[in-house]
C-alpha cells in the first residue's frame, strides 16, 4: 500500500488503508482525492464524494461495520439494557462525535436488526469468499 500511496499523495501517508482518520485528514488538506464512497448513499463524513452508484455502478455497496456481540444464549434481560445504553450513546452528540472522529457513522438498532443485517452480509459476500478459497 505504501508504494501505491506514494503515487496518490505528494506526501508520505503510512498505512493509509488502515487508518480512516488519516485518510480524511489528507482529503480535507487536498493531498488525497476521494474518488468515491462504497456506500449506497453519500456519507456525512465525506458528503462531497459521490457514490459508485452515482458513477455508473448501480447497487454497489461494500461497507465495513462493527457490532457488539455476546455469547450465544445470552438472556434477553441482559441484552435489552445493554442494547438501550449503546443506542442512547450512538444518538448522543458525544457518541456521534466520537465515532465520526474514527471515520464511522453511528447506526444503532435492535438485536433483530443486527441479525438481519449480518445474514444479508453473509448472503452477499459468501460467493466472493468461495471464489477466493483455493480448492
Amino acid at each position: 500500500m505504501r508504494q501505491k500511496c506514494f503515487m496518490l499523495c505528494p506526501t508520505n501517508v503510512p498505512e493509509l488503508s488502515k487508518h480512516r482518520p488519516a485518510r480524511f485528514r489528507h482529503i480535507r488538506n487536498n493531498t488525497l482525492k476521494a474518488l468515491a464512497v462504497t456506500t449506497l448513499n453519500r456519507t456525512a463524513i465525506l458528503p462531497e464524494a459521490a457514490t459508485l452508484a452515482e458513477q455508473g455502478m448501480p447497487n454497489f455497496e461494500a461497507v465495513g461495520w462493527t457490532a457488539l456481540l455476546g455469547p450465544a444464549g445470552l438472556a434477553p434481560e441482559t441484552i435489552g439494557p445493554i442494547n438501550r445504553i449503546v443506542n442512547e450513546f450512538l444518538v448522543s452528540d458525544e457518541g456521534k462525535s466520537a465515532l465520526l472522529n474514527f471515520g464511522m457513522e453511528p447506526l444503532g438498532g435492535t438485536p433483530e436488526d443486527l441479525a438481519g443485517f449480518m445474514a444479508s452480509e453473509l448472503t452477499k459476500w459468501r460467493p466472493v469468499a468461495e471464489k477466493l478459497t483455493p480448492e
